[in-house]
């Protein structure tokens, strides 16, 4: 069976990261979430800007090509950055914030694998080749000696794993904006609570006063 090198690597990630949000719980693994938003758009974005930079400050002669290898430092520098600023707070105890925070690490880690695979699927086009892995595994089946061969195929195709995982792109960040504007109503609706209690409060609390005083 034929398996492309990024599924596996993707996989793999969505597994790594929902093992990372089940550590920070369910705020921060939002943020993490957030954080490689950002840290992708600074990817594409400051890329162009810093080479043009390094051009006239040094006088420099890079071109076009060395803007990938700037892309692939800055989303990989700002993932790392971000979980590790996150790992830097205090974790949650909570085991129901924990499970939040797993499930979403697992979007988290399909973000990472789509947004790096787009990112660098220049630099990783033709790597790392076809390759067959065989595994052998030997049984003993009523009193018979057999012997099962499972044997795999990997390739390396970015633009058909790109194509392939991008479909989910759109679902998936219309999920995470989803998610964020709840949680900034659930916030906004808070603090609206707690001003008009306060109001309230304050409203109970001065008009004994106004009346003792017109007694």
């Amino acid at each position: 069976m034929p398996v492309n090198y990024f599924y596996a690597i993707t996989g793999l990630l969505m597994v790594l990261f929902a093992l990372i949000g089940f550590a920070l719980g369910r705020n921060r693994s939002l943020g993490a979430l957030l954080g490689i938003f950002f840290a992708y758009v600074a990817a594409d974005k400051s890329a162009k800007f810093i080479r043009d930079g390094l051009n006239f400050v040094l006088k420099l002669e890079l071109g076009d090509e060395v803007i990938p290898y700037f892309e692939a430092i800055i989303f990989s520098l700002g993932v790392i950055g971000v979980i590790g600023c996150l790992f830097a707070t205090s974790y949650t105890h909570r085991f129901a914030g924990r499970l939040k925070g797993m499930l979403t690490g697992a979007l988290t880690g399909y973000f990472v694998s789509t947004f790096a695979l787009e990112l660098f699927r220049e630099l990783l086009e033709g790597w790392p080749g076809d390759q067959t892995a065989t595994f052998d595994f030997g049984y003993t089946l009523l009193g018979q000696e057999g012997l099962l061969v499972v044997t795999l195929n990997f390739f390396s195709d970015p633009e058909a794993a790109y194509a392939i995982l991008r479909k989910a792109l759109i679902p998936a960040i219309l999920v995470v904006l989803l998610v964020v504007l709840l949680r900034a109503f659930g916030g906004f609706t808070k603090a609206l609570g707690k001003i008009w209690g306060a109001i309230l409060k304050w409203v109970s609390i001065k008009a004994p006063k106004e009346e003792a005083k017109a007694t």
